[in-house]
C-alpha cells in the first residue's frame, strides 16, 4: 500500500495537480497563541506567538482511492521590551508535522510557492495568497495590542516569500526558518511569520491521525510554541456504501450538474472538480467533524544545539559591534 501511495502521490505532484489548489474559505479553524517572556540585549522583553490551523471537509479523491483533508497553517511571532519597543528576539520558527499510524499520509511541496511561504525573507518567489488574507488577520488579531506584528494582515499577505527549509522524515513533514539576518545592531529579527499548506490523505475505513508542533526559538524565553492532536476520518470508499451508510458517515454527493452551478462557494480543491467535470462524476465530501485537541507543545528535540547557537551568534555579534 506504501508504494502504491508514494507513487500516486509523487505522479499527482509531478503532473501539477495540485497546481490549483485555490478553494471557498476554510470550513474550520482553530487559534492558539503561546507566550514567554526573558532577557534580550540586557532587557527584559516579552515574547509571542499566534499560529491559525485551518482545515476543510474531507473530499474523496478517486486517483488515490483515499480521504483527503487540506490544511493550512499561519503564524506569527515577535518580541517586544515591556515598553512596547521592538526587541530583535526572533531566531527560529519551526513547523513538525507527524503522522501517528500507516492509514495517514502527507502530500505537500516545499519548492512550490503555493504550498509554503514566510516573512520576511531577502530573497524567493512570490504567489498570490490573497486566500489566507481572513486567516492571517485571525492570527494577528490574536496577538496583544502592546505586541502588534510589525504588519497588518494585507501587508503581510504581499510580503511573504517562498524560501523555505523543508524535509521529510518517515512520512512526516518538518520544516525550518532561520532568522540570522538581522538588522546592523541586532543579530535576529523582530517579527517573523509563515504559511504552510499542506494535504492529508487518509485511507479509507480508518482514522487518520497526526500531530501539528509550531514552534519560536530565541534568546532569554528560549522558545515558546503551539501543538494540536487531529484525529481524520476516512470513511468506506463511496462506491462501496449504501445510501445508509452515506448518511451514517454524512457523506454528501454532489452531481457535476451541481458542480458546475456553484463550484466557486464549495470548499473543494480545484482539481478535484475539474476531474470530476471532466469525467462527468460525482463529488463526495464528509461532514464527519475532525476531533482536534490543543495539547501542551512538546520540548523540541534540537532545543540544546538552538541554544548553543543562539549564544554563539549573540557573542559574535556583540564582537563585531
Amino acid at each position: 500500500m506504501w508504494r502504491k501511495v508514494l507513487g500516486l502521490m509523487l505522479g499527482l505532484l509531478v503532473l501539477g495537480a495540485t497546481a490549483g489548489i485555490t478553494m471557498a474559505e476554510p470550513d474550520h479553524t482553530s487559534n492558539q497563541v503561546a507566550k514567554g517572556s526573558g532577557s534580550i540585549g540586557g532587557q527584559i522583553a516579552d515574547a509571542e506567538l499566534s499560529v491559525t490551523l485551518a482545515w476543510y471537509n474531507g473530499v474523496w479523491d478517486p486517483r488515490l482511492e483515499m480521504w483527503r483533508y487540506d490544511d493550512i497553517i499561519t503564524a506569527a511571532g515577535d518580541t517586544r521590551y515591556q515598553n512596547g519597543d521592538l526587541a530583535y528576539g526572533v531566531y527560529i520558527q519551526e513547523l513538525e508535522i507527524d503522522r501517528k499510524n500507516n492509514y495517514t499520509h502527507f502530500l505537500y511541496n516545499p519548492s512550490d510557492p503555493k504550498f509554503t511561504s514566510a516573512y520576511p525573507e531577502p530573497t524567493g518567489q512570490h504567489n498570490d495568497y490573497q486566500d489566507a488574507l481572513k486567516l492571517f488577520e485571525l492570527t494577528l488579531e490574536m496577538i496583544d495590542e502592546r505586541m502588534a506584528f510589525i504588519l497588518n494582515a494585507a501587508e503581510l499577505v504581499d510580503a511573504l516569500i517562498s524560501t523555505p527549509d523543508a524535509g521529510n522524515n518517515n512520512g512526516n513533514a518538518y520544516y525550518e526558518w532561520i532568522w540570522d539576518d538581522g538588522p546592523p545592531w541586532a543579530p535576529f529579527e523582530s517579527d517573523a511569520s509563515h504559511y504552510v499548506r499542506f494535504l492529508v490523505f487518509v485511507e479509507p475505513e480508518h482514522t487518520g491521525e497526526y500531530t501539528i508542533n509550531d514552534y519560536m526559538f530565541g534568546p532569554g524565553y528560549e522558545y515558546i510554541g503551539v501543538a494540536w492532536h487531529m484525529y481524520a476520518q476516512g470513511p468506506p470508499a463511496p462506491d462501496k456504501m449504501s445510501s445508509l451508510e452515506k448518511k451514517m458517515y454524512r457523506v454528501e454527493e454532489i452531481t457535476p450538474e451541481e458542480l458546475k452551478l456553484k463550484a466557486n462557494q464549495l470548499s473543494i480543491p480545484k482539481d478535484i472538480i475539474e476531474t470530476a467535470l471532466k469525467e462527468r462524476k460525482p463529488v463526495y465530501i464528509t461532514h464527519m467533524p475532525v476531533l482536534i485537541i490543543k495539547e501542551s507543545v512538546a520540548p523540541p528535540k534540537d532545543l540544546k544545539m538552538i541554544l548553543k547557537k543562539i549564544a554563539k551568534i549573540e557573542q559574535i555579534k556583540e564582537k563585531t559591534r
